[in-house]
């Protein structure tokens, strides 16, 4: 009964999302790529730029995801604030999208007067306690003192910058 019940439902499906969406749920493999595929197909005017193979891994390489850390809960006099759209918020501010240049030598360009994603010397000095911009290192993201080379977003290196980090751009999609 529940293999009946299971592929009666998918059927259902299947005749639903073809008599609204022409899509063909047998060529899906998640509900993500699903959501794509409808929204691609039914409502985007343009095109999603997609990335030549050599730049995507050139990007690719600053992702390192999220840390997590723990602390004792513990604390006197504080306040407490939650953050509330935080990420469409964050989506209204500029995200590259469209490659302008590469540039094989940034040592001449300011920082703060470029917008894109580089690679770049870093130093993150003594003095600064806890360490912010993380780095992989044998398959394991740290977050280090003292001088390391890494594919950074320059959102990210103009804020640790502004903390006390030494950043020396070396080169990068613009």
């Amino acid at each position: 009964q529940d293999s009946l019940v299971l592929y009666q439902s998918i059927k259902n499906a299947a005749i639903k999302y073809f008599s609204i969406y022409k899509i063909d749920i047998s060529s899906i493999l998640s509900t993500s790529s699903l959501s794509l595929k409808i929204f691609r197909s039914n409502f985007l005017d343009k095109d999603i730029p997609v990335l030549k193979k050599s730049n995507d891994t050139y990007i690719r390489d600053s992702y390192i995801g999220g840390a997590t850390d723990y602390y004792k809960l513990y604390g006197e006099n504080l306040h407490y604030y939650d953050v509330n759209s935080l990420y469409p918020f964050a989506m209204i501010k500029p995200m590259p999208f469209e490659i302008k240049n590469f540039h094989k030598d940034l040592s001449q360009i300011e920082l703060e007067n470029f917008f894109g994603f580089a690679l770049a010397e870093i130093h993150c000095p003594d003095y600064i306690n806890t360490p912010v911009l993380p780095f992989k290192r044998n398959n394991k993201t740290v977050f280090p003192k003292g001088k390391w080379t890494g594919t950074y977003f320059s959102e990210e290196l103009k804020a640790v910058k502004a903390i006390g980090y030494e950043v020396k751009l070396i080169h990068g999609y613009e």
